[in-house]
């Protein structure tokens, strides 16, 4: 007989607004940097709770982003290497692609978020790019969505393969519960 497991989460917001608020920039090394605030907020709350009609657990899930693994630097260096492979150049005379160093990528991926709103973020307020992909930086809104689903799923194929190149390592204790979990016959 399989027991079912129900989970809610609720999130209350006071808010002096309930709209997104435009970010400004600060300039820091030659970055522009976001400065956002997605609400203006004073509180959240949050709120779990869970019921079960049977106390054995049946199954566990888990997500590998930061959960597995710690894995916001091999993000950073698949989005670098994906700038590398497709000679992305926001400056057409600077030497080198570009690379976003541990500083920047830190308060780009905590203010902006992940994947391509990044990338789009970054290239609305740096210019966008030369590359392998277009001669010079795309112009029209097809051209650009082309260059970033492009740079976005390369990077994401990298990441992937840095993951399964065994260099990645588990974040502590999770080896010892998955492997408990199966020893208790939950796999």
């Amino acid at each position: 007989m399989a027991s079912t497991l129900t989970l809610s989460l609720s999130l209350s917001t006071t808010t002096t607004s309930s709209s997104f608020l435009p970010h400004t920039t600060i300039t820091k090394n030659g970055f522009r940097y976001p400065r956002i605030k997605l609400f203006s907020s004073k509180h959240r709350v949050f709120s779990v709770s869970a019921s079960s009609s049977s106390p054995s657990l049946q199954a566990l899930i888990f997500d590998r982003d930061g959960v597995i693994l710690e894995s916001e630097h091999l993000h950073r260096q698949a989005y670098n290497d994906a700038f590398v492979h497709f000679n992305v150049r926001c400056n057409s005379s600077s030497p080198e692609p570009l690379n976003w160093d541990i500083e920047f990528y830190d308060v780009l991926q905590n203010t902006i978020g992940g994947g391509k709103p990044k990338m789009r973020w970054y290239f609305k307020e740096h210019g966008w790019p030369s590359s392998t992909l277009f001669e010079t930086p795309p112009s029209n809104d097809e051209d650009q969505a082309k260059l970033i689903d492009t740079l976005q799923g390369w990077k994401t194929e990298r990441c992937k393969d840095i993951i399964k190149s065994g260099t990645v390592k588990p974040r502590p204790g999770v080896l010892r519960l998955m492997d408990e979990a199966k020893d208790a016959g939950k796999s």
